[in-house]
């Protein structure tokens, strides 16, 4: 099975994000007298540039989180130290996520701070729930096996 190259899901991610924010910029506001037939258009342009701006950001997550995912796997061999790295990666980035990036002031801050708060709240929670996805139908196989008896 060959390598994933996580660098060109991280590629396809942000020209992904890229697409979808300048097809929003350029292609989805209608101009204030268009009559209503040809707004249509405008709202479905709309939808595709959110969907390319989402699918952009969830590859570039899938290229962050695989990495880290990877490297815990390679650097900490056994599963109980996986399932507890696990453990505690879902509950940091819980923690953070709500004593950090969830108590969002009104109006919110300027520029993108709490954005990269969110951002780095999800990559930890979602590298934590992969860590434990790895190691759990391992450990629940190896339990079958177990108890199986012999023929």
């Amino acid at each position: 099975m060959k390598e994933i190259r996580f660098i060109y899901i991280f590629c396809v991610g942000v020209m992904l994000f890229i697409f979808g924010t300048l097809c929003l910029g350029f292609f989805a506001f209608p101009y204030p007298d268009l009559p209503l037939e040809k707004k249509a258009i405008y709202r479905l342009r709309g939808s595709v540039s959110m969907l390319s701006m989402s699918g952009g950001v969830v590859l570039i997550l899938v290229s962050i989180v695989g990495p880290i995912i990877k490297a815990v796997c390679k650097r900490f061999v056994t599963p109980s130290n996986m399932v507890f790295i696990g453990i505690a990666f879902s509950v940091l980035g819980c923690l953070y996520g709500s004593f950090v990036a969830l108590p969002i002031p009104n109006p919110p801050p300027q520029g993108v701070q709490w954005v990269a708060h969110i951002f780095v709240s999800i990559t930890l929670l979602l590298a934590g729930l992969g860590m434990l996805l790895l190691v759990i139908p391992r450990n629940i196989a190896a339990i079958k096996a177990r108890h199986r008896p012999n023929r």
